[in-house]
Parts: structure tokens; C-alpha cells; sequence
């Protein structure tokens, strides 16, 4: 690379820039691996896999936003120019009536009725129990990619949006322009931020938006507005990138712009991946951060503020960055961010549980945007891979996985129903841990999912698992396809599974403020799948991935 950039007559200050930056995001994508290798191959695997994954996907939506950025702002500095001229003349008209002029306090008044209009859109405004499906989707997608080097990464960006941060940086910004660059320059500073702010405590007043770690808790009642730091940064670190480009020819603007717009969706894309916002807040949120830092700048070139020293507000941001990479090394956090990190991985114990306890768990299975669809029906206390060998002893079996090649089965005109795949159920955005079937005949047979719960039961520090026992019988689609079905024979599910079991450990209880209707009428089967081979002795209180079954459907 060296001799062809050389050849080609690169200059030795781009090549060496493009080099490092490169060397240092591939370097851990090639070392990392290596040394997770020498502690555990399948770890490894696993890590690496997702560590390419999500730089893949990073670097394409940073590509993408600065690319669609660069370009609007030449689409709207042409098609805006005419009308911006006309306003501001307006606006230089009528001095009297504000120092900023009145033409920017109209456009924010105009701006906070649309940002009030597309959040209570998005959330009924505010009467909405349930975000956007595609909200729920994406916050699954980024659960699923977590891995322990994107989390260090992933909450260092997310302190830039801490107001710890954000704040001081503000300040320190505000007191440079008011300094060195004069009086209405830091005014422009201040009506950045004070706009956003208010914008943000209105919204917080009015919108009850909860964070996806709160909501999937149920914390919902505790939650404000969830949108409000991303709002904040992207208006900080956006009109800061405009100050420092503004002294310079088009071609450096640029890359201040690039440069500081990659910053704020990397920014976004860490609090999405942690969990603190949903997609559509964090859409709206830098839509809006980007048309104020607009039409800031239109004031903020219109009076040709003096050019303050670069040096000194790098020093600023490069001490902001510095700040968020240390922090995650250290001992003190940042409760909002390790809110969203424990909601995913907390455990309730149940006191008494097979007596009374087992009312506390979910009694529906949810789908990714928290609605409930049909009951669970089934809570098992135990181990996982105790669960399958009973089961298995009892004559339940994995069904066919519903892969794509396999799926051709359901063209087959006599299959029986036990050699047809089963189509995966969705439950908390996750597939079942263990899907299990009992043939009854050629068109009927009984199926069982399990899902791993957020449950321990307190007596034995045994794990809950929540089920659904169900009949299925065959069905025929488009008069082509021979699938099964859930018939939503509860009641008969639970008995055949429950002549499966041993009766002195199961048992059938009823939650009537739970029912769903004809076809469930709130029963619950309760059973201690106790591993006899070890009585008294301490199970392991969660399963190993070793001890999961390999063969269990997955979507």
C-alpha cells in the first residue's frame, strides 16, 4: 500500500492519517478474537461474530447519515437561500424586537410545535401503552449483539450525552465565544441551548415516554421523556461543529461537518444499542437537532461573528472524549446507563413460590412491543437440561427444526404431523429455549414452549421457566401447505402434560383476574422439576448454554 499510494502521488499527511485511523479499528477486530481463542474456542466464535456484525452495521449507518447530511445541506442551502434572505431581511427590519430578531424566535416557536406534533404522533400523545413495532424490533436486534468490548465502547459514547458532560462542556464553549468571538456569538450559544432545554423539559412535563430497560420492567409510571440527552447532544455537538467550521473554505467545513456528525450518531447508536432510546425518539430527536442547528447558522454567518481560536474549543471537546473513555474504567457510573444495563440482566427471587408466588410472573406471552397474545399456561422451577430429560422420559420429543430446506415437508400431502417442522413462537422478542412435541396421532399432537425467565424461586434458587402448552393439529393453507396449528386447547394441553408428570410434584391452580376468555380460563400448571439424582444438593441456579437443547426450533 505504501508503494501504490506513493506512485500515485498521495500526500505522505493523508496517507499516514488514513493508515493510523485504520490500524486502529481493525487491530482489535483482528487481536481480540486471538485472545479470546486461547480462553474458549466457542466463545470466541461467538464474540467475533458479533464484534464484525456490529462494526458492519455501525460503520454503514455512520457512512450512510454523513453522506445523507452533506448532501442535504447542499440541497437546503440552494433551495433555502432565496427564502432565508427574504426572513432575515424581515428580521433586520424589526430589531427592536429581539436581539437574535424575530424571524429565529418564530422558526423555534414554528419547531417546537412540530417536534410536539411528531412525538405525540409516535406516542398517542402520551396515551399509548406500546412503542412502534419496528422500536421494539430494533431494541431486540441491539440486546442480541451485546457483547462485553461493545459495551465498554457503546458507554463511553453514551456519557458524551450525559449532562455531567454535556453541561460543563456547554458552559465552557459559551464562555470562549463570549470572549473571544463576541457578544452575539455567545448569544447564538445560549439560544441553542436554552431552546432545546426548554424543549426538552415541555416534553418531559407533557410526554410520558418511559426508556426501553423502564419499560420492559413495567417502571413506566417513574418516566418522564426519554428522547431529551440525544436532543440536547446532537444540538451541542452540531452548532459546535458549525462555530469551528465557520472561519474556514467550503472543503474544511466538510470534514468539521463529517467529523462531528459522525460523532453524534455514533452518540445515537450507543444509546440505542444500551438501551436508552427507542429508534423513532432518537429519529425525531436528531431530525430536530438538525433543522435548530440550521437555522442557527443562518443568523450566526448573517453577522459575521469574529473567528475564535480552533485550539482552544478542541481542547474542550478532546478533554469531553477523553472524559467518557475514562469513565467506564472507573468505579463511579452513571445510574441512567446502569439502569439500562441491570433491567436486562435482573433476577426477582419468589418467595413461595408453588403456593402463592406464582402469581408474580407474566400470565400472556408478549410480542416484541409488549402486547399480550395468548396465555402461559405452564411454570416449571428447575433445570433446563432437568426439564428435558423428564420430559423425554415422558415421551415428548423435539419437533423438526423449521429451517428452509426442511420446511419443503409441508408440501408433502402424508406427512404425519410429527415429522412436519414447528414454527417458532415469539415471546419477550426471544424463542423459546426448549420446544418440545407429543404425537397423539397422524393430524394431532400436543406442544410445549419454554422461555427463561427474569424468576428464581427462593427456596431452591431454581430458575422459573415460563410455558405454553398447547394442541396442535394439522391444517392446510393455500390447499398446498400441511402446517400445525395451535388449536388453543388449553385446558386439555395442561392434562395431557400433566399424565406425563409425577402428580406429588405438579399442580393445577387458577388466576381468574388472568383469564383470556373461552378458550383459557386463567388455569396454570405449577411444577418442581427436581433433578431426583441429586436430592440435596444445590442445583446450578441458571442453565449453562452446554446444557440448552441443540435441536430446538429457532425463528
Amino acid at each position: 500500500m505504501p508503494t501504490i499510494t506513493g506512485a500515485a502521488g498521495m500526500p505522505v499527511w493523508r496517507f499516514l492519517c488514513i493508515d493510523i485511523v485504520a490500524a486502529l479499528g481493525w487491530a482489535p477486530c483482528y487481536i481480540l478474537p486471538g485472545l479470546l481463542f486461547g480462553a474458549s474456542l466457542d466463545l470466541a466464535a461467538q464474540v467475533a461474530g458479533r464484534l464484525a456484525l456490529l462494526l458492519l452495521l455501525v460503520l454503514t449507518a455512520v457512512w450512510l447519515l454523513v453522506w445523507a447530511l452533506r448532501w442535504l445541506l447542499a440541497g437546503g442551502a440552494a433551495w433555502g437561500r432565496g427564502h432565508a434572505e427574504r426572513l432575515l431581511a424581515w428580521s433586520r427590519r424589526h430589531r427592536r424586537l429581539g436581539l437574535l430578531g424575530p424571524a429565529l424566535a418564530l422558526l423555534a416557536l414554528l419547531l417546537l410545535a412540530l417536534t410536539l406534533v411528531l412525538y405525540g404522533l409516535v406516542w398517542d400523545w402520551g396515551t399509548s401503552p406500546y412503542p412502534l413495532a419496528t422500536d421494539a424490533l430494533v431494541h431486540y436486534l441491539g440486546q442480541n449483539l451485546k457483547t462485553p468490548w461493545s459495551d465498554f465502547m457503546a458507554r463511553a459514547l453514551a456519557h458524551l450525552s450525559a449532562p455531567d458532560l454535556y453541561l460543563p462542556l456547554a458552559g465552557a464553549v459559551g464562555l470562549t465565544l463570549y470572549f473571544f468571538s463576541g457578544r452575539r456569538a455567545a448569544l447564538h450559544w445560549l439560544a441553542a441551548i436554552a431552546f432545546v432545554g426548554v424543549l426538552v423539559l415541555g416534553l418531559h412535563w407533557f410526554m410520558r415516554i418511559p426508556t426501553p430497560a423502564d419499560y420492559y420492567l413495567g417502571n413506566t409510571r417513574l418516566s418522564g421523556f426519554a428522547g431529551g440527552h440525544i436532543l440536547i447532544s446532537a444540538v451541542v455537538y452540531g452548532f459546535l461543529a458549525v462555530i469551528l467550521a465557520t472561519p474556514h473554505r467550503p472543503a474544511i467545513r466538510q470534514i468539521y461537518y463529517s467529523a462531528f456528525t459522525a460523532l453524534i450518531v455514533l452518540i445515537a447508536l450507543a444509546r440505542l444499542y444500551l438501551g436508552l432510546d427507542w429508534l423513532s425518539d432518537i429519529l425525531i430527536g436528531m431530525g430536530i437537532a438538525g433543522l435548530w442547528v440550521w437555522l442557527l447558522t443562518l443568523g450566526y454567518r448573517r453577522h459575521r461573528p469574529r473567528s475564535v481560536r480552533p485550539r482552544i474549543l478542541l481542547a474542550c471537546v478532546f478533554a469531553a472524549v477523553t472524559a467518557a473513555l475514562i469513565w467506564p474504567l472507573s468505579k463511579s457510573s452513571d445510574a441512567e446507563i446502569l439502569t439500562a444495563d441491570s433491567a436486562v440482566q435482573a433476577t426477582t427471587a419468589i418467595t413461595d413460590w408453588y403456593q402463592q408466588g406464582y402469581a408474580l410472573p407474566p400470565a400472556h406471552i408478549n410480542d416484541t412491543a409488549g402486547r399480550k397474545l395468548e396465555p402461559l399456561n405452564v411454570q416449571i422451577s428447575g433445570n433446563l437440561d432437568t426439564i428435558i430429560r423428564q420430559l423425554n422420559q415422558a415421551g415428548w420429543q423435539a419437533p423438526i427444526n423449521a429451517s428452509m430446506a426442511r420446511s419443503l415437508l409441508w408440501l408433502a400431502p402424508r406427512t404425519p404431523i410429527s415429522g412436519l417442522p414447528v414454527l417458532p413462537r415469539i415471546h419477550d422478542g426471544r424463542g423459546p429455549a426448549i420446544t418440545l412435541t407429543l404425537a397423539v396421532d397422524a393430524d394431532m399432537q400436543w406442544v410445549i414452549r419454554l422461555w427463561q425467565s427474569r424468576f428464581v424461586d427462593a427456596d431452591n434458587q431454581r430458575p422459573v421457566w415460563l410455558g405454553q402448552v398447547a394442541q396442535q393439529v394439522v391444517q392446510r393453507r393455500l390447499s398446498l401447505l400441511r402446517m400445525p396449528a395451535d388449536n388453543r386447547n388449553y385446558y386439555a394441553g395442561l392434562s395431557a402434560l400433566r399424565a406425563s408428570l409425577d402428580a406429588t410434584k405438579n399442580k393445577l391452580v387458577r388466576l381468574p383476574d388472568k383469564a383470556g376468555g373461552t378458550n383459557w380460563l386463567g388455569e396454570i400448571l405449577l411444577w418442581k422439576a427436581a433433578n431426583t439424582e441429586r436430592d440435596g444438593r444445590m442445583s446450578d441456579p441458571m442453565p449453562t448454554p452446554a446444557t440448552r437443547a441443540t435441536d430446538e426450533p429457532r425463528e
